[in-house]
Parts: structure tokens; sequence; C-alpha cells
């Protein structure tokens, strides 16, 4: 199946990061599959082999693979079809697409790419060809991760942004009202954070928020989530998390901001306290959806606020 040119397989050499890729290879002959995988592996690849187009489209939906490789004939579908599934599907599309054929007309490289394949490779592969491909795809790939992670991050903090912030609540309310579980969302707000900007300059209010994110970076759990809402406004997600829990939870993290100065860069460390606000969906609660949990916390926050800051309300 490939022809070699050079006795050298060359590997991938557009890394951004040290991680390799995911490729789906899915093809209908065992002995092709074999010879992808063994192929990519070479070149720097983790690879994933599927025998159907059901069995590439459950691995892509379970979160694996960054490119799907597949032949036109496959036993419950075509390449086609696949290519289509996948592109069609807005929490699949930013997987690469290559579709792998014999045929050489102008007609079926026309249909793939109508199809939503993003490169159309010839069988058999001419080995300098298909390396340079790969690294054509990986670099697109990568561009995408890397545009798609910076639109989700906070340019300042490096934390979630309102709007990665937003959608991870969403789904997040959905799962736990499909679970019967509890879910509570809190907002923090830096005390008196205006005065660090006036009394200190706008730098060193940053290097305040930039201190706040990472030690919230520290503090939550894998299944937990923090971001940015705006200013000096950041949330914190926390599945599972009853509104008894879910205080002692904000209140830990509250200590953990009190409890030592932010060095400011002026050689006299800057003492930050916040308010929380928590709000918690879970049984009977007459929350109808994030923006109205997210509205409960808030007025959680102005609670701590009008009661003398640095403490959690609500729940």
């Amino acid at each position: 199946m490939l022809q070699t040119i050079g006795s050298q397989n060359r590997a991938i050499e557009t890394r951004v990061e040290d991680e390799r890729l995911n490729v789906i290879v899915c093809e209908l002959s065992g002995v092709q599959r074999s010879i992808l995988a063994k192929t990519l592996k070479n070149a720097g690849f983790n690879v994933f082999a599927a025998a159907s187009a059901g069995e590439a489209l459950a691995l892509i939906r379970s979160g694996v693979g960054e490119i799907l490789m597949t032949g036109l004939e496959l036993p419950d579908s075509s390449g086609f079809e696949l290519c289509w599934a996948v592109k069609a599907d807005p929490d699949t599309a930013h997987v690469h697409t290559m579709v792998l054929s014999t045929h050489s007309d102008i007609g079926r490289l026309t249909n793939a790419l109508d199809a939503g394949a993003d490169d159309f490779l010839r069988k058999p592969l001419v080995e300098a060809e298909f390396h340079a491909r790969m690294r054509a795809a990986s670099r697109i790939v990568r561009l995408q991760q890397r545009l798609a992670n910076e639109a989700r991050r906070d340019a300042l903090t490096g934390v979630a942004n309102r709007r990665s912030f937003d959608s991870s609540l969403s789904r997040a309310m959905t799962e736990a009202s499909q679970r019967g579980t509890p879910l509570s969302v809190c907002i923090l707000d830096l005390d008196k954070f205006k005065l660090v900007n006036d009394t200190h300059g706008h730098t060193a209010g940053d290097a305040v928020l930039v201190e706040i994110a990472r030690r919230a970076r520290d503090f939550i759990t894998n299944e937990e989530a923090f971001g940015r809402l705006g200013g000096e406004e950041f949330a914190f997600l926390l599945p599972g998390r009853t509104q008894d829990t879910a205080r002692q939870r904000m209140d830990d993290f509250r200590q953990r901001v009190a409890a030592t100065a932010v060095d400011i860069g002026t050689g006299t460390p800057l003492p930050v306290t916040a308010s929380f606000g928590v709000a918690t969906l879970y049984g009977d609660s007459d929350i109808e959806d994030a923006a109205s949990l997210l509205n409960r916390a808030d007025t959680a926050l102005y609670e701590a606020k009008d009661r003398g800051r640095n403490r959690v309300c609500g729940g």
C-alpha cells in the first residue's frame, strides 16, 4: 500500500506542544489499517483503529481524535457519509478529515471535499507526499487548537472567560438535572478593587487579578471550574455541592485569599479580601436556567458586600 521513497521515516516536525496528535484510521481492510497505523505511529502520532463508520464516530464523540483518516468503502456507510456526519455536528466539526481512495478521477475528489473532507489521498500512498500532507494537517490542527484555546481564555489571567464559563455552566446544569444531583455556583468579587487601581495603578490591579486566578486554579478540583466574568468578578462552578458544602468550600478559598498578601511589585505586599455569593440548584429549585442561577449568586454576593465584605453568603 505504501510506496517507499527514501529509506527513512520522517517524524512530523510541526509540534506546537509535546503531546502527540490522535489519528483515527477507519478502513475496511484490516491489513491496510495495520499498515497505516504503523506508518502513523512511526511519524509520531497516536493511532486508534476503526473498522466501520460507527466505530469511528463513537471514538470521535468520546473526545478521541483530532484527525480522521477514512477509506471510501466501509461496511456500514461510506467515507463521504462519515465525513459529512463529523462536520455536521458542531461538537466534532473541528476534526480534520482525510479521505483515502484508489480512485483518481476529479469527480471523486470533488465529492469528498463537498462531503466535508479536508484532504484527499490516493492509494497506494507515496511516502513523501503522505508525510507532507500529515505535516500540513498537523499545522492546521495545532492552529485550530490554539485559536480555540485563546477564544475560551481570559487574556489577562488565563482562566476561562465569560463565554467559556457560561458554556460549562449550561452543560453542568443539564447533567445535574439528568442525574438528580446538586450543582452550586459562586460569584466572587474582590473587595474595594477600584481603590487598588486608584492608589497603586492598573499594573498593580492586574497583578492582583492574576494572583487570585492562580490561587483559584491551584484550589479547584478536576470536577470544578473557575472563570473570569469581567472586571474583578470571578466565578466557581461546583458540581455535586449542596448549599452547605458549597458555602464551606468557598469559605476555605475566602480564607486562602485573605491569608496571604499579594506582591504588586512595590516591595510591600498588598492585603486582599473578597466577597462571595453562592447559589445552588437542587431538588424543587425554581431556578430554570443558567442566567437565573447566576442572578441568584449575584444577589447573594450583594448581601455579602452589604454585610461588611470578606464573607460568603447565599446558597
